[in-house]
């Protein structure tokens, strides 16, 4: 590949030669780069062909993963549907137990009066026992 000044100098005795009209003409219809770097339409062709063919193979393997992402998913679905029923049952089982639990409640409440008049009577029974005692110790 010549130079910028060898282009320089080629350019100046070519307009010597043949005219500055002529010459840019010249100068222009040749290419800027050595002739080994440009490309011909059978190397763009065959370029254009391997990345083809590679871009098929890409979306094949895309193609392939895919198909993987989409089986997880439905996996993930079926995953999601058993939650959902366990989720269900739970929920029943917590209305059962607060069921069960209100009852508690009722049945503490209904024995509460019951167990105090129980205890006063103890308390007042202990009590007569203690004065009974002491008044056969005098």
């Amino acid at each position: 590949m010549p130079s910028d000044p060898a282009r320089r100098e080629l350019t100046e005795a070519l307009e010597q030669l043949l005219g500055p009209r002529n010459t840019a003409t010249l100068m222009e219809s040749l290419p800027p780069q050595p002739w080994d770097e440009l490309a011909t339409k059978r190397d763009l062709e065959r370029a254009v062909t391997d990345l083809r063919g590679e871009l098929r193979g890409h979306m094949g393997e895309l193609r392939g993963e895919m198909g993987e992402l989409r089986g997880e998913m439905g996996e993930l679905r079926g995953e999601m549907g058993e939650l959902r029923g366990e989720m269900g049952e739970l929920r029943g089982e917590m209305g059962e137990f607060r069921g069960e639990v209100m009852e508690l409640r009722a049945e503490v409440r209904s024995l509460t009066p019951k167990l105090l008049v129980a205890s006063l009577g103890s308390s007042a029974t202990l009590m007569g026992f203690v004065l009974a005692a002491a008044a056969l110790m005098r």
